[in-house]
């Protein structure tokens, strides 16, 4: 071909045009040579194929007279990075000022090109168009314009036409219009007004502890759960949550039985004991779920491993009374909207000591920086419901908090030798079982709490002194975190009634609160749309906490 004006070369990658000189074939390079050198005529050699591919090569490219593009793939169709050839690179290293352009409009691959002159691959028919439409959108969206017409500039001009003939046209129009919408998508104000929230919410209880730990986690689940009343279909199952319901039904129920008899739990033998529970668990089975738990084998499993835990449960909650002076008080004690599961009490002169227990069947840790995040209100709550109730019984004497303490409900496996003794396994029970929560810092009171510390999180040095890991506070302390919390309660109901309901789950380390939220799939939470982020917590040492709480407090 002759007078050539414009040569394109296209699919300029690494194996589309050989890099180096390949060896092989029956005869080496020394072969080769010898044989010449002998006279005798060969066939060319990987070597003179290579040279003459390269001549041939360059001759190609001088002949254009105009303009000459070298066209190379970033991708391949699976979406794989592949290299340029060396060419690219040996052309870049002859004119330095060359730029490469990226491509559009071409599919399936996005290609790179030399740019010579100012140009532009344009589109050949509407579907490859899109292509190009959305490169020129992502650019559009980076510089957040509202109006892409009108803020589109000169050099965008192919754009602007391209969106056009696209609103233009009835069968692009709707799609067109829906990755506009896409792209420029971000998250919306999530917010009612005052007297919607009054209207959905009525009167917010200060005692509704889990309620407001929703609303600090995330305001938008505790609009979809309270505001929308939103519940997740109803199976015919068994899950975890059910175990929890039917454990806590079951104490309530021994608890009850223990008080008709007129009995103390520590009076109680193993045999009365065991019989309690199983005739309590055996009554809420017979009915629970319209007896989804006589459905299946897995679900008669369930029942057993639920009756070994709640034994189990009894067994370790009598020997934490035994070896301390506290009583139990009140089970399932009602107050102002709110349930405590157990408060506990010893009487001493004039003075009543109280302490608050909550049953978990999961692995819930007391920690005062989620209580400071309004995360773990509850047994705080609890306690100044219990200590306003304590007080009505015994208006003439002083009502002291004792502590405040999650008792997870489960079945621990300890490993011990064959021949190891009751007390040494019981032991190692008694420690998996321990309960976490917040003690009052004075010794004598914990060790009539627990002579052997047992159950509680307490430890102390030789000197006397607590040791570091105790989670221990003075009565100061206490009182500081009951202010605390009276405060953040009514910042959360003035939120909740002014009719936040924003979007912001938390983060504080590496929890956050979309981890076991029922309301995933409906909220719209993604990172991945301008707007949407975790509401990254603040986490604090020891000194600034109590610093925090104080000033927060006051």
């Amino acid at each position: 071909l002759k007078e050539i004006k414009a040569l394109f070369f296209v699919g300029v990658n690494e194996g589309n045009i050989p890099k180096s000189t390949q060896t092989g074939g029956i005869l080496s390079e020394l072969d080769r040579d010898f044989f010449q050198e002998q006279g005798v005529e060969l066939a060319p050699g990987p070597k003179e194929l290579m040279n003459m591919q390269r001549f041939y090569l360059y001759l190609n490219m001088t002949k254009p007279g105009e303009k000459l593009i070298l066209s190379y793939s970033d991708t391949n169709a699976k979406g794989e990075g592949i290299s340029p050839a060396y060419l690219i690179g040996s052309i870049r290293s002859l004119y330095p000022k060359l730029e490469i352009e990226g491509g559009a409009g071409v599919r399936p691959h996005k290609i790179s090109k030399l740019k010579i002159e100012n140009s532009y691959c344009y589109p050949e028919n509407p579907e490859a168009g899109i292509d190009l439409f959305l490169e020129k959108l992502v650019q559009e969206t980076e510089k957040e314009h509202e109006d892409i017409l009108e803020q589109a500039d000169e050099t965008d001009a192919v754009f602007g036409e391209l969106y056009s003939w696209y609103l233009r046209n009835p069968e692009y129009k709707s799609r067109v219009q829906k990755l506009v919408q896409s792209a420029f998508a971000g998250k919306p104000k999530d917010i009612i007004s005052q007297s919607v929230a009054k209207a959905l919410y009525g009167e917010v209880s200060p005692y509704s502890a889990t309620r407001l730990e929703r609303f600090a986690a995330c305001a938008f689940a505790h609009f979809l759960q309270y505001g929308m009343k939103l519940t997740e279909r109803v199976e015919y199952e068994f899950k975890p949550m059910d175990m929890g319901n039917v454990m806590h039904e079951a104490l309530e129920s021994f608890a009850e039985e223990v008080r008709k008899r007129g009995m103390k739990w520590t009076e109680l033998t193993e045999q009365e004991r065991n019989e309690i529970a199983d005739r309590c668990l055996d009554n809420i089975v017979a009915d629970y779920g319209n007896t989804v738990l006589k459905s299946s084998a897995r679900n008669e499993y369930m029942i057993e491993r639920t009756r070994r835990i709640l034994r189990r449960t009894v067994w370790a909650l009598q020997k934490q009374l035994e070896q301390g002076e506290f009583q139990p008080e009140g089970f399932e004690v009602t107050f102002g909207g709110g349930r405590i599961d157990r408060v506990d009490i010893m009487e001493d002169q004039n003075k009543v000591y109280v302490k608050v227990i909550d049953y978990k069947t999961g692995n819930t840790s007391f920690d005062l920086v989620y209580l400071y995040h309004g995360l773990q209100l509850q047994l705080m709550i609890y306690l100044d419901g219990a200590l306003r109730v304590e007080q009505k019984k015994y208006p003439d004497k002083e009502i002291i908090p004792a502590g405040v303490f999650y008792y997870n409900i489960k079945d621990p496996m300890i490993q011990e030798k064959i021949d190891a003794d009751v007390e040494a396994v019981s032991a190692g029970l008694m420690k998996e079982l321990k309960m976490n929560g917040l003690v009052q810092a004075d010794p004598e009171l914990v060790y009539r709490m627990d002579s052997s510390l047992g159950s509680i999180p307490v430890a102390f040095n030789k000197d006397g002194s607590f040791r570091k890991n105790s989670s221990v506070a003075d009565r100061t302390q206490f009182a500081v975190l009951g202010r605390y919390v009276r405060t953040k309660i009514e910042k959360i109901r003035s939120s909740i009634l002014e009719g936040d309901a924003e979007v912001s789950p938390y983060e504080l380390g590496k929890k956050n609160a979309c981890t076991y939220c029922p309301y995933m799939t409906v909220c719209g939470f993604d990172r991945r749309l301008s707007g949407y982020e975790f509401r990254r917590l603040k986490n604090f040492s020891d000194e600034e906490l109590w610093k925090a709480f104080d000033r927060e407090a006051e």
